[in-house]
C-alpha cells in the first residue's frame, strides 16, 4: 500500500486502519484522470438512489495514489479557510459517487478526533485546469452563523461547474430526480430523501395515495425542469419539501425549502 496520508505538524499516516476509524465528515471532490466509472442505469424512479458510499478499505490503490498527490495543495487551501491542517490530521474516510457522474471521484475527508466533533469541508479539483475550490461546512461541528450549505451561491456554483464538466444525460425524468438527489445528498444536513425505492421504509406507510403524494415529482418546463423531493427528517411534526429548479443543461438555478405537517401529508 503506497498511501502516506494525513497532515499533523509534519507527521504522515501510512495505514488504512487509521482511515477506517475516522468519522466520515469531510468531503473532497476529486477528479481522477484515466479512471472513469460508467454512468449508472437510471431509467425509472425506482432506480434513483442516494450517493454511493465506498469504505476506505475498498478504495483502489490507484485512487489513493491520486488523492495523495493532491493532498498538499488541498490542505494548503483548507488552511486559508482556518481549518488548521498543520495542527490536525485529516484522512480519507470513504469515497462517494453520484450515479450520474463518471469523471469525478468524490472522497470524504475527516479530521481524526477522540473527543471533539470532526471538522467538515468539501474540496474540489477540476480535471480541466487543476483549479481548486473549497466549500466550508463546519469546524468541529460549528458552522458560520446562519450558514446553510445547500443555499450558498458559492456551493451552487461549484455544483454547476461539476455538471458542466460531467455533462450527464438528462433525457428522462428519473435522471432529473437523481441530479437533485445528488445535490441534496452532498449539501443538505443529514438528509433522508424519499425516493421511490425507499419511500415505504422511510415513512412506514403503504397507502397508495400517501406514497403518491410523497414520491419525487418532476415538472418539465420550457427552460428545464423543476424537481420536488421530500426529506423525512426526524421530527414528529414536519417533513421537509425541497424544490430545485434546473435549466435544460442541468445547472441549478434556484432552490427552496419548506416545512409541511406530517399529519397532513400522511392523512387521508
Amino acid at each position: 500500500m503506497k498511501l502516506q496520508s494525513g497532515f499533523n505538524s509534519g507527521e504522515v499516516l501510512g495505514s488504512r486502519t487509521i482511515l477506517s476509524v475516522a468519522c466520515a465528515t469531510i468531503v473532497l471532490l476529486l477528479v481522477v484522470p484515466g479512471i472513469a466509472f460508467p454512468q449508472a442505469r437510471v431509467t425509472s424512479d425506482t432506480e434513483v438512489s442516494t450517493i454511493v458510499r465506498i469504505l476506505p478499505d475498498q478504495i483502489s490503490d490507484a485512487d489513493f495514489d491520486r488523492i495523495e498527490s493532491n493532498e498538499a495543495a488541498i490542505m494548503k487551501l483548507a488552511d486559508l479557510y482556518n481549518f488548521n491542517p498543520t495542527k490536525e490530521t485529516f484522512v480519507p474516510s470513504q469515497a462517494l459517487r453520484c450515479p450520474l457522474w463518471t469523471k469525478r471521484l468524490l472522497v470524504e475527508f475527516s479530521s481524526l478526533e477522540s473527543i471533539r466533533v470532526p471538522s467538515v469541508f468539501i474540496a474540489v479539483i477540476s480535471k480541466r485546469d487543476g483549479a481548486f475550490d473549497l466549500i466550508p461546512v463546519s469546524n468541529h461541528g460549528l458552522g458560520p452563523l446562519n450558514y446553510d450549505a445547500a443555499f450558498d451561491p458559492h456551493n451552487i456554483a461549484i455544483f454547476n461547474q461539476t455538471v458542466e464538466e460531467e455533462r450527464p444525460s438528462l433525457d428522462q425524468k428519473a435522471k432529473w430526480i437523481q441530479l437533485a438527489g445528488c445535490y441534496l445528498d452532498l449539501m443538505a444536513r443529514f438528509p433522508r430523501l424519499a425516493f421511490q425505492a425507499n419511500l415505504q421504509k422511510l415513512i412506514g406507510v403503504h397507502d397508495e395515495d400517501v406514497l403518491r403524494r410523497l414520491a419525487p415529482a418532476v415538472q418539465m418546463t420550457a427552460g428545464g425542469a423543476d424537481v420536488t423531493i421530500y426529506d423525512v427528517i426526524a421530527d414528529e411534526r414536519y417533513f421537509i419539501r425541497w424544490e430545485l429548479g434546473f435549466d435544460k443543461d442541468g445547472y441549478l438555478r434556484n432552490i427552496r425549502r419548506d416545512r409541511e405537517l406530517r399529519r397532513q401529508l400522511l392523512g387521508p
